[in-house]
């Protein structure tokens, strides 16, 4: 008799610790269930507002605002030569050196200016070192 009441105790004691698992996940789910709701409501009074505020800078240029090389000088100032190029809507840029001019030119600067350069010289010759120098260089 002793065998079954210790039995009926562990069933019983059995049934307390399920009943509390019951009652964590129950409760678990309630807080889960009512986090859920609160974030659905939270997202019916959410708005998304656009940031023009950010800092962001993308050099574009459209293509219709590419105004093609027409013409080139040299010019000598200080005992420096400077690359003057000059372009279809008349705007000019100076370049100190050669190399700052290829940096900041396009692919089709360049081949427009090699082509003038080249019909520049087809028949005279070039007059000084930076003539030559373009002639020799944009071939």
């Amino acid at each position: 008799m002793l065998c079954l009441i210790s039995g009926i105790e562990e069933e019983a004691t059995d049934r307390s610790i399920g009943q509390k698992e019951y009652d964590d996940l129950s409760e678990e789910y309630a807080k889960k269930q009512k986090l859920d709701e609160e974030v659905e409501e939270l997202k019916k009074h959410l708005q998304i507002m656009p940031n023009d505020d950010d800092d962001v800078y993308t050099k574009a240029t459209p293509l219709a605002l590419k105004v093609p090389v027409v013409d080139y000088e040299i010019y000598t100032e200080n005992n420096k030569p400077y690359y003057k190029i000059i372009r279809a809507n008349g705007t000019h840029q100076l370049f100190l050196s050669f190399l700052s001019l290829i940096r900041s030119f396009y692919r089709e600067d360049l081949e427009m200016l090699s082509q003038i350069v080249q019909d520049r010289f087809v028949s005279s010759k070039p007059k000084n070192f930076s003539d030559d120098f373009l002639l020799t260089t944009l071939k």
